[in-house]
Parts: C-alpha cells; structure tokens; sequence
C-alpha cells in the first residue's frame, strides 16, 4: 500500500468527511465541500487541473453539459435556482485530484453513515424515541424518504460487494451481512418508491454481473428477488399501501389530480407543452418555475399551479435547455457507462455500471441532479469511481 503524501491527508480526510456527512447534514457537507474547495484553490494548478480534466471522458462531459446550462442563461426568463446542480463542477476537479487510497474509506464513511440513520430510523418506527418532526409512517431521520430510499439501496449493494471480497475479515463479513439485510428491510418501512425500484434493479444488475457464468446460482436469485418483493408487499403496510396507491393515483388523476402520481402526471403534461414551445433550445436555465406558472395560472387544481420542478429531471433539462440539453445530460451516464466497459477488472467495478444506472432510472421520478443529498452523492461517487486507477491506462 502506498503511503499518502502528508500534503495530500489534508483532501483525503476532507473526502472522507464529505462523505460521512452527505447522508447526514445539509450544513455540515456544505462547510466540507467549502474546504475542499479551498484546498484545491491552496493547492493552485487550477488550470493544468482543468486542462487535465478535457482530457477525461467524464471530465468533459460535465464541462461540456454545465457550460450549455450557462450558455442558455442567455435567454432565460427567470433566475430561480439558476445554479442548482453547480456541485457538478467539482468532479473535473476532483477527478484529477483524489488519489486510489482514498476510495475504499471514503466508501466505508458513507455506509457507516447510512448505517447510523438506518438505526435511528428504526428507533423513529419503534417510538423508542422523539426525532424531530418525524413519525413511524416517515422514519427517515436526516432526509425525506424520496432521498433516503435510493442512498439505501446503494449502501445495500455496496455491504453485499464487500461481503464477498476475499480479504475481508469473519468479523467484517457478519457486520456486512447484517447490515444489508437490516438495511433491506428498512427500505420497505420507508416510503421512498423510487429507492425500492431502483433496489431491485440494482440487485438484479449485481446477479447478472457476479453470476453469469453461474446458471444455476443466477436463476436462484432471480427467483429469490420476487419472493423478497411479496414478503415485502405482504408483511409491510407501508410499501403495501405505496404501490396500491400508485394504481389508485393513476385511476383518479382525470377528476382529482391532487394525489403524488396526479400530480407528476400533470405536471408532465404542463412541461411538454412547454418543451413544444422551446424544443431545441429551451426557455433558458432557471426559467422553469416561472413558465410553469404561465403557461398553469389557469389550471383548475390550486396545488399544481406552482411549481419549482417537475419531478422528472429530463423534463426539467428539456424545458430549460432543451433537446440538446437532454443529449448533454445523458452524455454524463453514457461516458460512465463507457469508462465501465473499458475498465480492467476490480473491487469496485460493478459500481462503476450501478452509479449511472441507478440515476438514469431515479431521475424519471424527480430532480434527483438539484437534490442536495442526492447531487453531492453523485459528485463524490462520479470522482471515487472513474478516477484513473480503476479505469483504462489511457481514456
């Protein structure tokens, strides 16, 4: 193992805080996020780092798609949240600054997080004590559950990858054993849809890239994973109640589009009448809510008459940047997806598919990209898990 420079502890612990704290505190990331910036300003070779980063695939997709965001600022008719997703502009920075010992750390900070709020989660469905303004019905300790569940399904994925790595220690195996399965019955006590999608998607991806040249053992699992969702939906009235609400919501929306899934229905319907206004181009970045509430200030329903975001961020994109917006945005996914199929293989290689598709899936539900949680995650795991040590020699 190589020894971390002395100059270089002070950024690898700064990671490794930023991660712990993304699952936990707003404020607490934002003040870590300020001192990694800081670090990199100190350390100076900003425009060696940025040159550096073009010549990174993922690297030059932000760049490339952040900088149409600003360009379409040029014709924007509003400035709300113009700079929501700016936490994107550090993975250029960070993907030619962290180095290969900070990864797996950094990865264990964030589970340890995510294991602290699945205990206090448990402790708020229990009552065994008082958490804020939270409730048995929403026990998610430090975020809403549309942010929680999707986090919990990576850290549930991230404890069965390391279960199985051959290093680890019997005392570590029952720590990640047990933790996954607490952390899998936690996410149906939790009422984030998204995060249980994306579970199953994700423990589906993980069969087929460590089973498949296993028959038998993959069909097992194939099989068990069903299974997990009708116990899941027989024994949970929480996740029970969520997907027959999804069914009730959709029967309802032409008469009472008040409902969660009316509510996204509707509000799709608004931002394709907009996007059909603007398709290539968009309204400009920062203009959604504003249009939204043009094109809405006669709807008949009071609550859909606002609107920040759509709950879908490639309608979001699309308004706001347009069609060519959209492409730019999904360049990010298919560079990672890219840098997947050329890397050699290693522990974390799996993550390296899970983190776009994971995201590629979440963002049909919500702006999971402006999310704070959600957004910094991204950022942080986009650097850990492209960083050239784990992908190609040459990019």
């Amino acid at each position: 193992m190589s020894i971390i420079s002395t100059h270089y502890q002070y950024l690898h612990w700064l990671i490794i805080a930023l991660s712990f704290s993304i699952p936990i505190s707003v404020a607490i990331s934002n003040i870590f996020v300020g001192f990694i910036i800081l670090y990199l300003l100190i350390e100076g070779n900003i425009k060696q780092r940025i040159i550096d980063s073009f010549h990174h695939p993922l690297g030059l997709a932000i760049w490339i798609f952040v900088g149409w965001q600003m360009v379409t600022i040029l014709w924007t008719s509003g400035y709300v949240n113009v700079f929501k997703n700016s936490y994107l502009l550090l993975i250029p920075f960070l993907l030619t600054t962290i180095k290969k010992e900070t990864i797996r750390p950094a990865l264990l900070s964030f589970v340890m997080a995510m294991t602290i709020s699945e205990i206090i989660s448990y402790g708020i469905f229990f009552e065994l004590f008082n958490f804020k303004d939270r409730t048995p019905d929403d026990p998610t300790p430090f975020m809403t559950h549309i942010q929680y569940n999707p986090l919990l399904a990576f850290s549930i994925l991230l404890l069965i990858v390391m279960f199985f790595q051959e290093h680890q220690s019997m005392r570590a195996k029952i720590y990640y054993a047990f933790f996954a399965t607490t952390m899998t019955i936690n996410m149906f006590i939790t009422g984030g849809r998204a995060g249980q999608v994306v579970f199953f998607i994700l423990m589906t991806l993980a069969a087929l890239y460590f089973l498949r040249k296993h028959f038998l053992k993959l069909m097992a699992f194939l099989i068990l994973l069903p299974i997990v969702f009708i116990t899941a939906y027989q024994t949970s009235n929480l996740f029970h109640q969520r997907v027959n609400l999804v069914f009730e919501d959709i029967q309802k929306f032409p008469h009472d589009p008040e409902t969660s899934v009316g509510r996204r229905i509707f509000f799709a319907q608004q931002s394709l009448k907009l996007i059909k206004e603007a398709p290539i181009f968009g309204h400009g970045q920062g203009s959604f809510p504003g249009e939204y509430a043009r094109l809405s200030s006669n709807s008949p329903f009071l609550t859909v008459r606002t609107c920040a975001q759509p709950h879908n961020q490639y309608l979001l994109i699309a308004v706001q940047n347009g069609l060519i917006g959209v492409i730019l945005f999904l360049n990010i996914f298919i560079q990672q997806m890219r840098l997947f199929l050329k890397a050699p293989e290693s522990e974390w290689r799996i993550f390296q598919l899970a983190l776009p598709v994971m995201f590629m899936i979440i963002c049909l539900s919500d702006s999971y990209i402006y999310g704070h949680a959600t957004q910094l995650f991204f950022v942080l795991f986009s650097s850990l898990l492209y960083h050239r040590s784990l992908i190609a020699p040459k990019v």
